[in-house]
């Protein structure tokens, strides 16, 4: 992880080093992020995780990575760099980003509902799953 990049207390240790990441116990395994950008992020389906396997490095490839951001329905990825033109594709929001446009850091705090709604949320959809099945 580079100086410049925002150090958030989930973030999950199976993301390669970089300003792209996701949060630890937050996704729900939708394949909707991986979609946008397949190249970059890998999904375990057994744990319901996703995380970046390479960071973008092209215009391209940083789009694809902010189309996976806005599209994951758990805000479990993340922008955690200070790029200005970055945070602005992604709206300048906090649910997005660690800093803001004018570079201070966001509440991380209030992102989501917190880390026990995504537990019960991944509870609820295992149940739904294993009653389907």
């Amino acid at each position: 992880m580079n100086k410049t990049c925002a150090w958030h207390p989930e973030r999950s240790k199976k993301n390669v080093a970089g300003d792209f990441y996701t949060i630890e116990d937050g996704c729900l395994a939708c394949m909707l992020p991986e979609g946008e950008a397949p190249t970059l992020l890998n999904a375990d389906e057994e744990e319901y995780e996703t995380f970046f396997i390479r960071q973008p490095q092209t215009p391209e490839e940083i789009e694809q990575a902010c189309c996976a951001i806005e599209v994951c329905c758990t805000e479990a990825l993340r922008y955690g760099g200070k790029d200005k033109a970055i945070i602005k594709r992604l709206g300048n929001k906090p649910a997005y980003c660690d800093y803001n446009l004018e570079g201070k850091l966001n509440n991380i705090q209030s992102t989501f509902y917190g880390k026990w709604y995504r537990r019960l949320a991944k509870y609820i959809v295992f149940k739904l799953v294993n009653k389907i099945t």
